[in-house]
């Protein structure tokens, strides 16, 4: 059985998906914590500006703090 991994985080399951993204849960073995993984659909990733623009978000969501709003701790770009 191959464990998915996404940089350090390790994958224990699906969460879901949508039109952009999927979710999963994920293990950082260095904080030794569970965590939330989006990662976006490939398709959209390749479009021009995109990765900007989700950078753009995730900073500007990184900035807020409020119980039902999830923060933010990394973010990262990967190539298969």
């Amino acid at each position: 059985m191959t464990t998915l991994t996404f940089g350090k985080y390790v994958v224990t399951k699906r969460l879901g998906h949508g039109g952009m993204a999927e979710v999963y849960q994920a293990r950082d073995p260095i904080l030794d914590r569970h965590v939330a993984i989006k990662i976006v659909l490939p398709h959209l990733a390749a479009e021009a500006g995109f990765v900007e623009r989700f950078l753009h978000e995730a900073k500007l969501v990184a900035s807020l703090r409020h119980p039902h709003i999830v923060q933010i701790f990394d973010f990262d770009l990967l190539d298969d």
